[in-house]
């Protein structure tokens, strides 16, 4: 049983308004229109983010954040995103109180965290890093070739 539990993981229940929410990790299909919603959210947790146990590869958010300021600061794509993650409504995820909505909130980071951690932020860094390399290179060429230009008044080839 423990086996079956360790590949189909338990949902974690919020009690709301709505009735009980299941939240599981997100699944593929969920990802592209969570993160589009989430990635305000995201990144300001990533500021916070602290891995810790690296054998482990455990994360944590510390200090826990404001969700609060959260909300407020990102309160439609907070909503969005919970439904993404939820299978409810945007409307209906709408209708409850804050309280509940910063339960399912949390809930959803706390549930998905580690698999952001340890597949989306690496993926994303690496992309950006990839990126920044590739246009450096570019601009070295770029001004090598511009200083060809001003040594000798013509292209070079």
């Amino acid at each position: 049983m423990e086996d079956l539990e360790a590949l189909i993981p338990a949902p974690r229940v919020v009690t709301t308004a709505l009735g009980d929410i299941s939240v599981l990790p997100i699944v593929t299909a969920q990802i592209p229109p969570f993160l589009r919603h989430a990635r305000p959210l995201l990144d300001q947790l990533d500021s916070l983010l602290i891995v810790v146990g690296a054998d482990a590869g455990e994360a944590v958010i510390a200090p826990p954040p404001d969700w609060m300021s959260l909300i407020e600061q990102h309160g439609e794509s907070a909503i969005a995103a919970i439904a993404v993650a939820t299978g409810k409504t945007a409307d209906q995820i709408g209708t409850l109180p804050p309280d509940q909505t910063l339960a399912l909130l949390q809930a959803i980071v706390e549930e998905n965290l580690d698999f952001f951690v340890r597949r989306i932020l690496p993926a994303t860094r690496s992309l950006v890093v990839g990126l920044l390399s590739r246009l450096a290179t570019l601009a070295g060429r770029m001004s090598s070739s511009d200083s060809s230009l001003t040594a000798t008044g013509a292209p070079t080839s």
